[in-house]
């Protein structure tokens, strides 16, 4: 898996490349807190993302409440088909609606 984070000014951009297994999440949780620390909307690009782990999945939603809840927007700008169909499981497919 390799992460990309990206300072735009006005949101960061956080995006997800191949897979994103068990051995990855430290990581990813470790990505998510410093995109919370930026105090900024985010965008999640999951265009790229071969296969998100239900660990991951909880790791994400983590990342949505803590930006909705200091008062910034969290949205997905693209999904890949594997990405779709994992949000679509697992109850996120509102994630997908402005995608």
């Amino acid at each position: 898996m390799a992460l990309e984070i990206t300072d735009t000014g006005a949101h960061v951009q956080l995006s997800l490349v191949d897979k994103v297994r068990v051995p990855e999440l430290s990581e990813l949780r470790t990505a998510a807190m410093t995109v919370v620390a930026a105090n900024k909307d985010v965008e999640l690009d999951l265009r790229r993302s071969e296969h998100l782990h239900v660990g991951a999945l909880q790791i994400l939603m983590s990342l949505e409440n803590a930006i909705v809840s200091a008062g910034h927007r969290f949205r997905v700008a693209g999904t890949s088909p594997e990405a779709a169909a994992a949000l679509s499981l697992s109850g996120l497919s509102t994630w997908m609606e402005h995608a």
